[in-house]
């Protein structure tokens, strides 16, 4: 049942925000020399009932993604706004069942689906496999009819990530109409839409591809004008960099530039993407404690933090240099 105090929801999460890893943590953690010791750092941190209870850490942080799904869920004052942050994880489960399909079906996908959605895995793999889309939100329904169509016609599964992501981003635009008090959370799906086409501008450029093709990419709702992000697609890679350094943007895209001049890598943007994201809320959440920017601002933290010793863990496990985790985590 959700909760219908803002008050409350703020209080509660300003403790829980405590308990965040601070940088000397995440320091200690890249140091640690093997998996062991990254679990005995966590053992000592607000993760350690959650270790010990779960036996390993694999299972302790997947165990904690769950709890922070239903955090979300049980202290929403607004269950439409909150479920934008948990229907990303249905369309990624959709991407996953239809590019499946498209390889016949064979591929155990167990391992990339999520259950922090708002439709189990399981469920929406029966829907997927006997067609009955309407079973869906009804987004997604039409998503999924448009890529069975597209799909069919074209055999190309990179179409499955730009018509589920446009849907999503049309709903998630139409959901926030109502809700014009939450200039935030409309200004994180603004940004999140530039960064995106301005990723999907990067990658279209590094593989040589027209304007026409960069067009159908291109999801609405951003800040940035689409028609200026197609026309930069011709211009010499300096002159995009130029370009893109006079937005709001200017960091993450000056964060990347080495890095992709040096051999088209996108690792430094996507890690600035997301601090960029994150710091909205870090700056809006004590002016905005009558909204849902401090319980989203804290789901994303926690998320963003979950997602970080994930990395920490691979890395470890393949006995990667501390530098080179590094790189791949948000500042």
């Amino acid at each position: 049942m959700p909760q219908l105090s803002y008050a409350y929801a703020a209080g509660k999460i300003s403790v829980l925000e405590t308990h965040l890893l601070k940088k000397d943590k995440y320091d200690r953690l890249l140091d640690a020399e093997n998996i062991d010791e990254v679990e005995k750092i966590l053992s000592e941190t607000a993760y350690g009932p959650r270790i010990s209870e779960a036996g390993s850490l694999e299972t302790a942080i997947q165990q904690e993604k769950h709890a922070l799904c239903s955090f979300l869920e049980k202290m929403t004052p607004q269950k439409e706004i909150s479920d934008l942050f948990l229907l990303k994880n249905d369309a990624h489960n959709l991407k996953v069942l239809f590019k499946a399909k498209a390889l016949g079906g064979n591929t155990d996908i167990s391992k990339a689906m999520t259950d922090c959605s708002l439709m189990k895995s399981e469920e929406m793999q029966s829907i997927v496999e006997k067609g009955k889309f309407e079973l869906l939100p009804t987004f997604l329904a039409e998503a999924a009819r448009a890529v069975e169509q597209e799909f069919s016609a074209t055999q190309n599964p990179m179409l499955v990530d730009v018509i589920i992501d446009k849907a999503l981003y049309a709903h998630a635009f139409g959901v926030l109409k109502k809700y014009n008090k939450e200039p935030v959370i409309i200004s994180y799906f603004r940004s999140k839409v530039d960064l995106e086409n301005i990723r999907a501008l990067f990658r279209v450029k590094t593989a040589g591809l027209t304007k026409n093709f960069y067009r159908k990419l291109l999801l609405s709702g951003g800040i940035l004008n689409g028609d200026w992000l197609v026309e930069l697609l011709e211009q010499d890679t300096e002159a995009v960099f130029a370009e893109l350094q006079r937005t709001d943007y200017s960091d993450v895209v000056n964060a990347c530039k080495e890095e992709y001049l040096a051999g088209g890598k996108l690792v430094a943007f996507e890690r600035k993407t997301e601090a960029f994201l994150l710091e909205k809320f870090r700056r809006a959440r004590f002016e905005n404690v009558e909204s849902m920017v401090p319980l989203i601002g804290y789901f994303l933290a926690k998320e963003s933090e979950l997602r970080g010793i994930r990395i920490i863990m691979i890395g470890k496990r393949n006995h990667l240099p501390a530098h080179t985790i590094r790189e791949r985590l948000c500042e």
